[in-house]
C-alpha cells in the first residue's frame, strides 16, 4: 500500500512538471502569435500589453523550460547532484531572525526599486491615481477645486482615470478611497515611497503567521511559505510600485488570519478587514478572495457568525457602492463594464495565464500544481484556497480588457498569497515522495534562481521600460511655457504624461490635444504661453514615435 502511495505521489510530480513545461510552451506560441499577427508594433496605439508581453516574456519562458527540464532530471535520478546538504532542521530556524531579516530585506528592496528601477514614476494611470487622490486627502478635501479660468478646459486637463465634474469644477480619483488613504498617512509623514514596501513587509509576516496556524506541528512550513512569496518576481517588483495591489494582498492574509483563529477577536475583527478591503480600489479584488470561505460558513451553519458577517459586509457594499455614485458620480453604465467572454479573450487569458506564472519561481509553479493535481485531497481551508484562485481566473475572462500595463498578471496578486499555502501543501507531498533532502534542494534550486536570475532580469526589463517615461514626465514638467499639450496619437503611450498637480501648485499644466478646438488653443494663448509638444521633443527622451497613418488610394 505505502509502494502504490510512493508510485502516484510521483506520478503527481511527473503531471505538476509536465504542466509547468507546457505552460512555457504555450507561452512561446502566444508570444509568437502576438508577434505575427502585429499586435506587438508601437505603432498601434494601445497595445501596452502585447508589446510587453513580446518583450519580456519570451526569454523568460525559454529560461523556465530549461531549468524546467534540469529539475526534472534532478528530482528523478539519483545521478543528477546525488548528495545535497541536510535540510534545515526545527532548531536552526528557531535560532535565527529570519523571519524579521527577510521582512525588513522585502521592505528595503522594494524601497530601494521605487528609486533605482522605476524612477519614482508612477507608470500606470492606476499607479498614479492613488499618488494624485492622497494629496487631496491631505489638503483636507474630499476633491480638488479646479481654477474657474481653466474649466473650460476641464477635460482636456484631466488625467486618465480622474473624473472630472464640469459643474461643480472638481476633480476625485474614480477608484474606492481606502488605498489613498493609506498613502495619506504615510505622505504626511514625507515617506509616501514606503507605502508599499511596508505593506509587503506586513504581508511576509502575516503570512508566516498563517503558516504558523495552518500547519502547527511543521516548524519548516512558515520559512517554506516566506521563500516562495519573497522569490516571486511579480511580489517584489509591484511592492516597488504605486499600485493598489499590494494592499489588497495584505488586506487579504490579514484577513484570513483571523478567520483561522477561530476564537472570539478573530471572529470580530475578520469582516471589518473585508470592509475596509473592499473599498481599497476596487471591490472585486477582495469579494473573489473572500466568497468562497462565505459559502464555506453558510454550509457551517454557523448562523450568528453568519449575520454579523452579512451585515458588516452589506454595510461596506452600501457605503462603496455610495462613494462611487454620489462622490465619484458613476452612473449604472459606467460602472457595467463586464461581459460575455468575446474573441480577444480567448487570446489574452491564455496570456495572463502564462504571464501568472513566468513572473514565479517555478518551485512555486510546480508546488501549487502538485497541491492542486487532486481536488479530493483538497480538505478543509485549502479548498477555499483553490476556489479564490480559479474564481479571480474565471471572473476576468468576462472583462473585455487586458491589464494594459502590469508586472506578472496583476489582476490576480490579491490572492497570490493563496497560490503560496496551496504550494506549501504541494512541498510536504514532494517531501513524502522524494525524500526531504531532494525537497529542500528542489527548494533552494528554484529559489536561487527567481532570487539570482528571474529578479534581476525582471528589474533590467521593468528599468529599461519605464525609463524612457520618467524622463519625457521630467521633460514636459521641466518646460517653461504655462501649459503644454500633448497628442497622445503621434509618441506611442504619450497618454501617460497627461499628469497634473490636483492642487495646482506646479506648472506647467499638461492638456490632451484631441480635447482642444482652434478657439481653446486662442484662450489658452491669452492666459499664458502655450507650447505643443513635438514627437522629435520625446523622442529624444527614448519614447517611440507613432508612424502616421498612409490612406490607401
Amino acid at each position: 500500500m505505502e509502494l502504490d502511495q510512493s508510485v502516484n505521489d510521483l506520478d503527481r510530480l511527473r503531471f505538476a512538471l509536465i504542466l509547468g513545461l507546457a505552460i512555457c510552451v504555450l507561452g512561446v506560441i502566444l508570444s509568437l502569435q502576438v508577434s505575427l499577427f502585429g499586435l506587438s508594433s508601437q505603432n498601434l496605439y494601445v497595445n501596452s500589453f502585447h508589446v510587453l508581453f513580446v518583450r519580456n516574456e519570451t526569454l523568460v519562458f525559454f529560461l523556465l523550460f530549461g531549468a524546467l527540464l534540469l529539475v526534472r532530471t534532478y528530482l528523478f535520478s539519483s545521478r543528477f547532484l546525488p548528495v545535497w546538504p541536510c535540510p534545515l532542521r526545527n532548531d536552526f530556524l528557531r535560532r535565527l531572525p529570519w523571519l524579521g531579516s527577510l521582512a525588513l530585506g522585502v521592505v528595503f528592496l522594494a524601497w530601494l526599486g521605487d528609486f533605482m528601477v522605476l524612477h519614482s514614476f508612477p507608470l500606470s494611470n492606476d499607479e498614479y491615481l492613488p499618488r494624485f487622490q492622497a494629496q487631496i486627502f491631505l489638503s483636507g478635501k474630499i476633491k480638488a477645486d479646479m481654477p474657474i479660468e481653466l474649466r473650460e478646459f476641464g477635460k482636456a486637463l484631466t488625467p486618465i482615470f480622474v473624473s472630472f465634474n464640469p459643474e461643480e469644477g472638481t476633480w476625485v480619483s474614480s477608484y474606492l478611497p481606502v488605498y489613498a488613504l493609506l498613502r495619506t498617512g504615510f505622505l504626511a509623514l514625507g515617506v509616501e515611497s514606503l507605502t508599499n514596501p511596508f505593506l509587503a513587509g506586513l504581508s511576509i509576516v502575516l503570512l508566516a503567521a498563517i503558516a504558523r496556524r495552518m500547519w502547527p506541528q511543521e516548524q519548516t512550513a512558515p520559512f517554506i511559505a516566506v521563500i516562495l512569496l519573497a522569490s516571486s518576481s511579480q511580489f517584489l517588483v509591484t511592492s516597488m510600485t504605486s499600485y493598489a495591489m499590494p494592499a489588497h494582498l495584505c488586506f487579504n492574509l490579514a484577513w484570513l488570519y483571523f478567520y483561522i483563529r477561530g476564537d472570539r477577536l478573530g471572529d470580530l475583527v475578520t469582516p471589518w478587514i473585508g470592509f475596509f478591503a473592499l473599498g481599497l480600489h476596487n471591490p472585486f479584488v477582495h469579494a473573489l478572495f473572500v466568497a468562497p470561505f462565505l459559502i464555506m460558513s453558510l454550509w457551517q451553519r454557523n448562523w450568528r457568525l453568519i449575520c454579523y458577517f452579512v451585515f458588516v459586509y452589506a454595510t461596506g457594499c452600501i457605503l462603496w457602492y455610495f462613494w462611487w455614485t454620489r462622490v465619484v458620480l458613476f452612473s449604472s453604465d459606467d460602472m457595467s463594464v463586464f461581459q460575455l467572454p468575446v474573441a480577444y479573450q480567448l487570446l489574452i487569458q491564455p496570456m495572463n495565464l502564462t504571464l501568472l506564472f513566468a513572473w514565479q519561481s517555478f518551485t512555486l509553479t510546480v508546488l501549487a500544481f502538485l497541491s492542486l493535481h487532486k481536488w479530493r485531497y483538497l480538505t478543509g481551508i485549502f479548498r477555499p484556497l483553490a476556489i479564490g484562485c480559479i474564481l479571480t481566473l474565471l471572473f476576468y475572462c468576462f472583462f473585455p480588457y487586458d491589464q494594459v500595463l502590469g508586472w506578472g498578471y496583476r489582476f490576480f496578486y490579491g490572492v497570490l498569497g493563496n497560490l503560496v499555502l496551496l504550494a506549501v501543501a504541494g512541498w510536504y507531498r514532494l517531501r513524502e515522495s522524494v525524500g526531504a533532502r531532494k525537497a529542500w534542494g528542489f527548494v533552494l534550486i528554484g529559489t536561487a534562481l527567481a532570487v539570482l536570475v528571474q529578479f534581476p532580469l525582471r528589474c533590467i526589463q521593468v528599468e529599461s521600460f519605464v525609463r524612457p517615461f520618467a524622463k519625457s514626465a521630467q521633460y514636459v514638467q521641466s518646460l517653461p511655457q504655462s501649459f503644454v499639450v500633448i497628442d497622445p496619437e503621434k509618441v506611442w503611450f504619450a497618454q501617460l504624461l497627461v499628469r497634473n498637480d490636483p492642487l495646482w501648485s506646479t506648472y506647467p499644466k499638461v492638456l490632451f490635444s484631441s480635447y482642444l478646438t482652434e478657439n481653446h488653443l486662442n484662450k489658452l494663448s491669452g492666459l499664458g504661453e502655450v507650447h505643443a509638444v513635438q514627437p522629435a521633443e520625446l523622442a529624444k527622451c527614448g519614447l517611440h514615435t507613432i508612424a502616421p497613418r498612409i490612406d490607401a488610394r
